[in-house]
């Protein structure tokens, strides 16, 4: 199944070319798809391999690599010619990071049997209709 943007290079469309807007057919048949029944099989390296991967692909997000520069200097970090500060920090952001996915899986952990089989649908569609008023939001500030 294809995931569909609000613009995007569809595979229908023909040739190469530029991003078309998505047509409503697309999205509505987005907005009242069923979300996925069962978990998806692990393959390839298991486990490991997908926290392997995982953590790489977020190591060199470029986003988190700005938000964390963005941080630290503020904080001082390159200014100060202490190791012990920066390990405390580092060790810090670590230790924060791992505990916001343990709560973040814990409670999905938790509440995920206490949904409905319409309870991520409607999640789905909450937070959809969220990313999109976003989206034409950003938008309606592009020709002002």
């Amino acid at each position: 199944m294809r995931t569909v943007y609000a613009i995007h290079k569809s595979s229908d469309s023909p040739g190469p070319g530029p991003p078309r807007a998505a047509a409503p057919e697309h999205l509505s048949r987005s907005f009242f798809a069923r979300p996925a029944q069962g978990v998806a099989p692990v393959g390839g390296f298991g486990l490991p391999g997908a926290y392997a991967s995982t953590f790489l692909l977020t190591l060199t997000n470029p986003a988190t690599i700005l938000s964390f520069a963005a941080i630290f200097a503020g904080l001082g970090v390159g200014s100060a010619n202490d190791a012990l500060t920066a390990m405390v920090l580092v060790v810090g952001v670590f230790l924060g990071s791992a505990l916001w996915w343990f709560v973040l899986s814990g409670a999905t952990g938790l509440f995920r049997s206490k949904l409905s089989a319409g309870g991520p649908r409607w999640v789905n569609r909450i937070s959809g209709a969220i990313i999109a008023a976003f989206g034409v939001l950003a938008l309606s500030g592009l020709g002002g």
